[in-house]
């Protein structure tokens, strides 16, 4: 009765280790085998992509749990791995490498996706409430009447919205990575990054933009002010 007991609170203990077992990509995984047997080897561990590892190599025995430090965890994915302890009987156990180090559950996947669709919902709507900007009124013969200010709030609009989208991506470039494996995810999170780096050099460029064309105005709406019409300026 002892026994069985005391193999039941090995299993259990067993299952809770092996489903927390998760890593951060490129980091060293500690892997844990439970067992009474006073030697445990470390046979193989498949990689996610099915490329088979040959370890064959003992694990460091602390009481009754063995640990091995495996450090080719590039791949984001399971990795299985198979040991055998003294009697020659086989086990296997599964370690899961992320790109955060933290396990993937469905709470977390759902606010990256209300992430990206506030944030891109976010930029469609700076983009539409960019258009709607009121623009310079004109006569019927297309003569400047009136200068309208918040026209200029365009450039700023469309940069926030660039931020959004850049976010998007970036957001879905953890996620491919977390889902899909690097291919893909690593293909958006360097878009990302492009994208992200391209912004100061888009600050530069409004900035000077929106100063020149508010200098203009403001000479504009000075002439206007003095019944300077727009062909005589």
């Amino acid at each position: 009765m002892g026994k069985k007991v005391t193999f039941l609170f090995l299993f259990l203990f067993s299952f809770v280790l092996v489903s927390g077992l998760t890593f951060k990509q490129g980091d060293c995984a500690n892997i844990v085998a439970v067992s009474n047997s006073s030697e445990v080897n470390l046979s193989s561990v498949v990689l996610p992509n099915g490329t088979i590892n040959l370890i064959n190599a003992p694990m460091t025995k602390n009481g009754v749990t063995h640990n091995y430090s495996f450090c080719s965890t590039e791949l984001v994915g399971d990795y299985v791995y198979n040991y055998n302890d003294a009697d020659n009987k086989v086990y296997q156990g599964i370690l899961e490498i992320t790109y955060s180090g933290k396990p993937l559950d469905l709470s977390r996947t759902l606010v990256y996706i209300y992430l990206i669709i506030l944030v891109g919902g976010l930029g469609f709507f700076l983009l539409w409430l960019r258009g709607k900007l009121p623009m310079d009124k004109r006569d019927e013969e297309n003569r400047l009447i009136q200068i309208s200010w918040l026209k200029h709030l365009s450039l700023p609009f469309m940069g926030l919205s660039y931020l959004c989208f850049t976010a998007v991506v970036y957001i879905s470039g953890l996620l491919g990575i977390a889902y899909l494996g690097t291919g893909i995810g690593n293909i958006l999170y360097s878009i990302s990054w492009a994208m992200f780096w391209g912004v100061f050099v888009f600050v530069i460029i409004f900035f000077f933009k929106i100063f020149d064309d508010v200098y203009h105005d403001i000479m504009k709406n000075k002439d206007l002010r003095f019944g300077i019409t727009e062909d005589e300026m």
